[in-house]
């Protein structure tokens, strides 16, 4: 197996998402920190980018570093002219080249690394797990690709199939918990799809429960 090519790529031509490779981590966080680490370091890691082909011009869609990218980014706004020429205008980039099936493989294969999936969102998480089965692979072919086990893979996909996007989205923006909710909203199905109606009206539920503030600002500890 050869080592994927690294090479200096303007950032302008690097993309967030796009040409069919979705981003999966839609909440990328607060970047302040890593900002600030980019200012006193630069750039330690090189983002994993693929590139792809548009109106004859080569383009980079970032497949994982896509908070040092955005980071970057959100410097080169502030940059001023009188400070000289971006330092961080071209970045050294781990480059791949293939298939869009291979690129989303390669992207949940890097998120989910070295235990990384922990630090996920569980929606973002069904989000991938949901990619890598409509390419192609079985859940025990995905387990074991993430080292994780086949009923894990079992709930995430339960939950990308399973869930309104409503839910999905209060899931992602921790609104609302996996267990027991999320999983709770994912048996309201019929015919093998979402309840809509009913979906709707248990999230509606949820949220309002989770607004209203506690009568007894002690919990179970006061009694």
């Amino acid at each position: 197996m050869n080592q994927l090519p690294v090479q200096a790529i303007p950032i302008a031509a690097i993309d967030d998402e796009g040409y069919g490779l979705v981003r999966f981590r839609r909440d990328l966080g607060t970047l302040r920190p890593l900002r600030e680490s980019l200012k006193l370091n630069s750039l330690a890691s090189p983002p994993t980018v693929w590139k792809v082909q548009s109106k004859g011009s080569d383009r980079f869609v970032v497949i994982d570093g896509n908070r040092r990218v955005a980071a970057i980014k959100e410097l080169e706004k502030e940059w001023e002219a009188d400070q000289g020429a971006f330092p961080l205008a071209e970045v050294q980039c781990v480059v791949f080249e293939g298939r869009l099936q291979d690129a989303q493989q390669l992207s949940v294969q890097l998120h989910f690394g070295g235990g990384a999936r922990h630090d996920l969102n569980p929606a973002d998480c069904a989000v991938a797990v949901r990619a890598l089965l409509d390419i192609g692979y079985d859940q025990v072919e995905a387990a074991a690709m993430l080292c994780v086990t086949q009923g894990w893979i079992s709930q995430l996909n339960k939950l990308a199939i399973r869930l309104i996007p409503a839910a999905m989205e209060a899931l992602r923006a921790s609104k609302i918990s996996k267990h027991p909710q999320a999983d709770s909203l994912a048996k309201l199905v019929r015919r093998g799809k979402p309840d809509v109606a009913r979906q709707e009206a248990k999230l509606a539920e949820y949220l309002a429960q989770k607004a209203d503030p506690p009568s007894d600002p002690m919990g179970d500890a006061g009694e």
